[in-house]
């Protein structure tokens, strides 16, 4: 997608994974940059009502339906889940299956941009926002996004997962990677299934160097 694939969502890619850049991060030239942080700031305060329509999003009405249970059976699973039902060839998504990995009323996505002065703007989406903003993105050109490490904590009903993430246009194995960072996933069980309470994002940048955590997820 243009830009990094999350400023486009949101613009989310969960990343996951995408008008942004898990389940990404902000473009990297200074000009994109701000404009894309003036695009999350305008989303995170828009209502799913105020948003237009775009092209490629008829299918973001699907209705919630019951997720598939091997998505849902333990938090490894249903990271795994995330990242593949946004990532594929340009077409559409299921967004029934994606919204089905959400706790219907508390689910959220909360990307994470650098402004200028350094300072970090978050911004909050629920998944019917990501998914009409990404729409029209994941119809237009390719999108994956991979697992690089996974480091899951969890007690009882809850977890936590920290998950690192590459995002590329193609699903060759040596295909250049767009962008990179952290998805930090909030999980809990209600005793039948997990669900995703929030993910939120952070990018690789010029000063914050992923390559540690993945040196330390590799021991």
């Amino acid at each position: 997608m243009p830009a990094s694939p999350r400023s486009l969502v949101l613009a989310l890619t969960l990343g996951l994974g995408a008008l942004g850049a898990g389940c990404g991060g902000p473009p990297r030239t200074q000009a994109a940059r701000e404009r894309w942080q003036a695009e999350e700031a305008a989303l995170a305060a828009a209502r799913p009502d105020d948003a237009a329509d775009v092209d490629g999003a008829a299918d973001v009405a699907a209705p919630l339906g019951a997720a598939l249970a091997a998505d849902v059976a333990s938090p490894e699973a249903l990271v795994r889940a995330c990242y593949d039902v946004i990532s594929g060839p340009a077409g559409p998504r299921d967004w029934a299956r994606f919204r089905s990995l959400f706790h219907p009323e508390l689910g959220r996505l909360v990307p994470l941009a650098t402004r200028a002065d350094g300072s970090q703007l978050v911004g909050q989406l629920r998944p019917d926002d990501y998914a009409e903003r990404a729409a029209a993105t994941f119809a237009a050109q390719d999108f994956y996004e991979r697992e690089l490490s996974l480091e899951v904590r969890r007690f009882g009903g809850v977890a936590q997962v920290f998950s690192a993430y590459a995002i590329t246009h193609s699903a060759a194995p040596d295909a250049p990677v767009v962008d990179r960072g952290v998805n930090c996933f909030q999980l809990c069980s209600d005793g039948t299934r997990w669900y995703v309470l929030s993910i939120s994002w952070d990018a690789e940048r010029p000063g914050l160097d992923l390559q540690p955590l993945l040196d330390a997820a590799a021991r």
